[in-house]
């Protein structure tokens, strides 16, 4: 039969040790009569004796003595277990699992880089998809998400709220020079976020209000990513949220083009399933992804 309560082999295993109900009473600080009732209660749900008590002594049955064999290395093993526990909750450490849409990888990679240098006992395995994953049915630990979040059994925090700006590269403005109004943009070769067709309606807000401007270019890609690297190529001018634009405008392989304007925002957040409970491996992500993202992004 299962032992239902491992407590009562710790009790048992205790009385052994010291010798009697009473040495083991005061050891884990129970009544004697507690000690002796637990002792019992273990006894008949094993349905086998495992002690002969004498007025003097106690002796362990040859049930008791199996028993006692294999309690010993599962006390053992348990008390093993909850020292790592208590270790993990006591400082960041363990496997974090991260998912993240697509284009995510590109501001991720350098703050995972930091993350790491600072908690090197935390591994870390990020799944990149633009689909919304169940993080509790694929164990899961943070997602970073994008947009307005509907999902109300999940916790959000929001990391920044990012602006949608004109980039290009340094060369390809010294080629075709620098647009100084939102209508300068139909001279130039743009490079645009559809999977369709490489024009669009871009709608720049800035000085004097709302302006629409039909662009065009030669190149059209519905990924973030692949936008940037073309646009630092020297492709053209590319629309980007400054998330991602930021590492390489630090680098200067990226210029803002019309800086005075904007093409929208959308907010970037983290979500988990959980405020209760977090373990520390995924609350130092979080803070530490927040303070990296108000350090070199925008927020």
């Amino acid at each position: 039969m299962e032992i239902q309560n491992l407590d009562d082999v710790r009790v048992f295993a205790r009385v052994v040790q010291s010798g009697s109900f009473s040495g083991a009473a005061r050891q884990l600080g129970l009544p004697k009569s507690t000690v002796s009732r637990r002792v019992s209660a273990l006894e008949a749900q094993l349905g086998a004796r495992l002690l002969q008590r004498t007025t003097r002594r106690l002796r362990l049955t040859d049930a008791g003595e199996v028993l006692l064999r294999r309690a010993e290395r599962m006390l053992e093993e348990a008390e093993a277990a909850s020292r790592e526990v208590a270790n993990m909750q006591a400082a960041p450490q363990g496997t974090l699992r991260i998912s993240a849409p697509a284009d995510a990888g590109l501001y991720l990679a350098d703050a995972l880089a930091a993350f790491r240098k600072r908690y090197p006992e935390i591994l870390v395995a990020v799944t990149l998809t633009n689909q919304v994953q169940d993080l509790v049915a694929e164990g899961i630990d943070v997602a970073v998400r994008a947009g307005n979040l509907s999902d109300s059994t999940l916790v959000v925090r929001r990391l920044t709220r990012s602006n949608l700006r004109l980039f290009a590269s340094p060369s390809y403005l010294a080629a075709r020079g620098t647009p100084e109004c939102p209508r300068d943009l139909c001279d130039h070769d743009c490079v645009v976020f559809s999977g369709q067709r490489p024009s669009a309606a871009w709608r720049l807000t800035g000085p004097g209000g709302t302006h629409e401007t039909i662009v065009k270019g030669s190149i059209a890609a519905n990924d973030f990513g692949m936008l940037r690297a073309l646009a630092s190529s020297g492709a053209g001018v590319a629309m980007l949220p400054e998330v991602v634009a930021a590492g390489l405008l630090i680098t200067g392989e990226l210029v803002p083009v019309l800086p005075d304007y904007t093409l929208g925002a959308g907010n970037l957040s983290l979500v988990y399933p959980s405020p209760r409970h977090l373990t520390p491996k995924v609350r130092a992500f979080i803070d530490f992804l927040q303070s990296h993202i108000e350090r070199y992004g925008h927020s």
